[in-house]
């Protein structure tokens, strides 16, 4: 036999050898892999059989806490610029405008404050928004020097109701 023959023959060889040590690891992982499929569908089954024999347990009632915030029923524009106004006379605040902006999200109605104070006087407000029982989102705000000792302040507040769009 040729060397050319002699190595077709060899790489055939090595070739069913590896073939055949694939088979055999692929029969032992198909095996095991059996054997654990049959454990587990047998503990399905009992799980199953435990699942009925199970009294359900009575349906507890859970009192969920009161929520801090009291929502109006409808859009009050009148009365939240009222109350806007009055949070700014407490805190001493000075109001140099309050605009009702359009109400485009359901439940949700903008305001556009413009104020002037000091600036403990306008965290002050900032403390009595967020403690007010009506809730009341700051969006976003401004802050600019105004005279001595005083800061301009344009916030944009939301006071939410369970109203739809007015």
């Amino acid at each position: 036999m040729s060397k050319r023959g002699a190595f077709v023959v060899a790489a055939i060889a090595t070739l069913f050898v590896l073939q055949a040590g694939g088979a055999g690891a692929a029969f032992w992982l198909r095996r095991d892999g059996d054997a654990a499929l049959v454990v587990e569908q047998t503990r399905v089954g009992e799980l199953q059989a435990e699942a009925e024999r199970a009294v359900p347990a009575p349906a507890v009632e859970v009192a969920l806490p009161k929520s801090p915030w009291q929502l109006h029923d409808n859009n009050d524009v009148t009365g939240a610029i009222e109350m806007l106004q009055g949070l700014c006379d407490t805190t001493g605040t000075s109001v140099e405008g309050i605009k009702a902006l359009s109400a485009t999200t359901p439940g949700k109605q903008a305001f556009q404050l413009n104020l002037r104070g000091t600036p403990r006087q306008v965290a002050n407000l900032l403390i009595e928004l967020e403690q007010n029982p009506r809730l009341h989102v700051v969006e976003s705000g401004r802050v600019a020097p105004g005279g001595t000792g005083l800061v301009a302040v344009d916030l944009a507040v939301a006071i939410w109701h369970r109203g739809g769009l007015q």
